[in-house]
């Protein structure tokens, strides 16, 4: 068995995964690393891309505005290091690319948050796995929304993070991260969007490599 690498752009993100898929009796993966912003994954990615046979590289990144931007930058690198037949766009499923052991190049994974469909970050991950029929998630919801403009600190763009925080500062354990919330069952992990998740980690670090 070769080493299991699986980079993400924040920590949330990392704590987000972790937790899920340890919920979810996931096995964990050997070598986990927040890279501290999509910048620092992009320059150390192809670092990693190089290896023995059974080696696996992931990587975990917010689509932000664009789906498909997001993908060219990642798709690029993986074309410099002499992949063959790179997608040109990423798969709705998670995108696997199997190893190339006579290049030394092992198997690659990517999952562009949230759905790698959709513009959006790790917030639009979570929003559906937050029991949005509870009353409280309701006043959550319409507090946030209710604060005057001119009383309103953050940018519009980050509304899902201010409700999403809102609502974990009422938990019985306030203000826990996304990751303890799941570990403490605050945000699900059952959703469909959780399923697939789940299953492209399972099928980038678990099942055979094909060649």
């Amino acid at each position: 068995m070769g080493t299991q690498v699986l980079l993400f752009e924040g920590n949330d993100d990392l704590h987000v995964v972790s937790n899920l898929c340890q919920r979810r009796r996931v096995p964990p993966i050997e070598t986990v690393k927040d890279c501290k912003g999509i910048d620092p994954l992009l320059r150390i990615l192809p670092g990693h891309l190089k290896g023995s046979d059974g080696d696996v590289v992931g990587i975990v990144v917010d689509a932000d505005t664009s789906v498909q931007r997001c993908w060219e930058k990642v798709r690029k690198i993986l074309m410099e290091k002499g992949y063959p037949n790179v997608p040109y766009s990423a798969d709705p499923l998670g995108t696997i690319i199997q190893a190339e052991p006579s290049l030394l190049l092992p198997r690659f994974g990517a999952w562009l948050m949230p759905d790698n469909r959709s513009a959006g970050a790790l917030e639009d991950f979570i929003l559906p796995l937050v029991p949005t029929d509870s009353w409280l998630y309701s006043y959550a919801t319409s507090s946030v929304d209710a604060i005057p403009a001119a009383e309103r600190l953050f940018a519009d763009g980050a509304r899902r993070k201010a409700l999403l925080h809102t609502w974990l500062a009422w938990q019985e354990v306030p203000g826990v991260p996304y990751g303890k919330a799941i570990g403490h069952g605050y945000i699900r992990s059952d959703s469909p969007v959780a399923d697939q998740l789940v299953q492209w980690v399972q099928r980038l670090f678990q099942s055979p490599p094909i060649h």
